[in-house]
């Protein structure tokens, strides 16, 4: 009787929040075993390791290395290793497969993440498509720019800004959508990013022509 060999991963992820209540989930949810854990890609890439992991889940936003450099430098480094993007943004599928990652998940839907480790475990690719948006990123672009700016708002950063022209505060709208005041904190600036929206009344303006949700 032969004992399987436990699946590995890394997760890097500048938020320390984030990766602990990745590892938690996997820990009680699947036999998956982090053997390592890092804020940017390139201590990972430098270092001297002996670690094998089967899977490296990774943020696309991190500093330092871009996702697309970070993606091939680890490919080299891990040939055997499949690459899961960490995003906050959806529609990234075309720009994602040209980078050669084996999948990706938006933050959002982290219920999606057993089935698209399972996926790519067993040599297919996860890329689930929004229907509800259309691709529309010009591939040419340099894919380690921001992403953000090649995206429009999501469904939960509007939620989000619809709250703050209300006057919420962000713990407010933390506690009202059972998120972590960071998690609020982030979808902000990635909305700040994607629209170039700064004052209250400029807000508005955008939810009212953009979004059909008037304010009075």
């Amino acid at each position: 009787m032969t004992i399987e060999k436990k699946k590995s991963y890394i997760i890097i992820d500048d938020h320390p929040f984030f990766r602990d209540g990745v590892k938690n989930y996997l820990d009680l949810n699947s036999p998956f075993e982090c053997i390592g854990e890092f804020s940017q890609t390139r201590p990972l890439i430098n270092s001297e390791t002996y670690m094998r992991p089967d899977f490296i889940l990774l943020d696309l936003n991190l500093p330092g290395l871009g996702g697309e450099i970070s993606c091939s430098r680890l490919k080299e480094k891990f040939p055997l290793c499949k690459i899961i993007a960490l995003t906050q943004y959806s529609n990234l599928q075309e720009t994602l497969m040209k980078l050669e990652f084996d999948g990706y998940i938006e933050k959002d839907n982290s219920n999606d993440l057993l089935d698209a480790i399972k996926i790519v475990l067993e040599g297919n690719t996860y890329f689930p498509r929004n229907h509800e948006a259309t691709e529309s990123r010009d591939l040419s672009e340099d894919p380690s720019d921001s992403f953000s700016k090649r995206n429009k708002p999501s469904k939960r950063e509007l939620e989000i800004m619809g709250y703050v022209i209300e006057g919420l505060s962000n713990p407010q709208i933390a506690k009202k959508l059972f998120l972590s005041e960071y998690t609020v904190k982030t979808h902000r600036k990635n909305f700040y990013q994607k629209t170039g929206v700064r004052k209250i009344r400029d807000l508005i303006k955008f939810m009212e022509s953009h979004h059909g949700v008037v304010y009075t």
